[in-house]
């Protein structure tokens, strides 16, 4: 009697278990409304952006930048974040295109290319197209993924968004910005000068760096000297002539020129010098100063850039990290303005608005000098003097800066 009794309770329980994963499925799907049925993969909101879908945006991991940034600072954030997923190939961003986002890789390998030819790599943590957020204009470049990606796309509207609350997502991007900006600027150096005499290390080798100095010297005695130009007034008016801060208010201009030290320099005289440790960054206050790159594959010196008064330099080594990337050289009497790591470093950490405005200012005097150090790469004559190169490559600056 008790062994009918449990073989009856197993066929029901048996029962019971098929009508629960089997019967009761089939029923929902039958009688399930059409808008309840599971709708096809839907396009990218941004034709060259490849999204995830939502089930896998809930697992994404943010960059480890903004791990000291509260929880609840995140949270409010991640309403301006997409997760993207890119495969092989992928292309993430079109040359010239002119929309307005910035992507964070967290996982994968991306390669940047321009005008078909590679010119660079992006690694997790690092940004890509972060020039947007800053400024308007097309794509300067394409990028691709190089193996499966994953990255946090912000558009531009919502870091602005996040700006004006304040907010430490906002910050951390701009610190972000400005460093990664800096070691492109240096690969692009590095890169121009064949990887053989600036090293990544503070300073250089001792024949290295004796090769700089005899080289600068030489230019040095060769130097016809130009006139001086007019002594600026004040600090303050030469900051407000610069590209770089003369966006921002007075009040600030103010407390910048406080801070910064004023220096004389005399025709022929280095302002600093390739391979010295990196320090300082410097605003021409009146004069011309040049820009030179050394390298151990070559005899002669090449031209990176002819500063004017109102041009900032000194950049990559302050922001880039490592020693001194180029040498600078006044071509007749100048003047300066020069602003030392460690309030540069104060104000990029700073959450008052004087450290915004001056992250900003410095990602874009830093992505103008990597577009000039990107020109000079393919810009060099081979089998010229050093003196016909510089003479070149200065009619080639100035060219651009009619241009602009």
């Amino acid at each position: 009697g008790n062994a009918f009794v449990v073989a009856i309770g197993l066929v029901v329980l048996a029962f019971c278990v098929l009508i629960l994963f089997v019967v009761v499925p089939g029923l929902e799907k039958m009688f399930r409304a059409p808008e309840q049925e599971e709708s096809p993969a839907r396009p990218p909101s941004h034709q060259t952006y490849l999204h995830l879908d939502d089930g896998d945006r809930s697992e994404r991991e943010l960059p480890a930048s903004l791990d000291r940034v509260p929880e609840p600072e995140i949270e409010e954030a991640k309403q301006y974040m997409e997760a993207v997923w890119a495969a092989y190939g992928d292309v993430l961003i079109e040359q010239d295109d002119d929309d307005g986002a910035v992507a964070w890789l967290i996982d994968g390998e991306l390669a940047v290319s321009v005008d078909g030819v590679e010119v660079g790599r992006v690694f997790p943590e690092e940004l890509v197209g972060e020039m947007c957020l800053f400024e308007e204009g097309g794509r300067g470049a394409e990028v691709r993924a190089v193996m499966p990606s994953r990255l946090l796309v912000i558009e531009r509207s919502g870091y602005e968004a996040l700006a004006r609350a304040g907010s430490q997502v906002a910050k951390v991007l701009e610190q972000v910005a400005v460093h990664g900006t800096g070691r492109k600027l240096r690969a692009t150096e590095r890169r121009l000068a064949g990887e053989s005499a600036m090293s990544s290390r503070v300073g250089m080798r001792d024949a290295d760096a004796q090769g700089v100095a005899t080289r600068l010297g030489e230019f040095a005695a060769a130097l016809r000297p130009l006139p001086a130009d007019p002594h600026p007034q004040s600090a303050v008016e030469v900051l407000a002539q610069t590209p770089v801060f003369g966006h921002m208010p007075q009040v600030f201009l103010q407390y910048l020129a406080e801070k910064m030290e004023l220096r004389d320099y005399g025709p022929g005289k280095a302002l600093k010098v390739q391979g010295d440790p990196g320090d300082e960054m410097f605003v021409l206050a009146a004069g011309r100063v040049d820009l030179f790159l050394a390298t151990a594959k070559k005899p002669e010196l090449t031209l990176l850039d002819d500063l004017h008064s109102g041009d900032v330099f000194g950049l990559t080594s302050l922001f880039g990290g490592g020693a001194r990337s180029a040498s600078a050289v006044a071509l007749g009497p100048v003047t300066t303005l020069v602003l030392d790591a460690r309030l540069a470093n104060a104000l990029m950490d700073t959450d008052k608005p004087i450290g915004q405005a001056f992250r900003i200012a410095m990602v874009r005097a830093l992505m103008s000098s990597l577009r000039e150090a990107n020109s000079h790469l393919s810009g060099q004559h081979a089998g010229a003097s050093q003196a016909e190169n510089i003479h070149h490559a200065r009619a080639v600056i100035l060219a651009r800066r009619r241009e602009r």
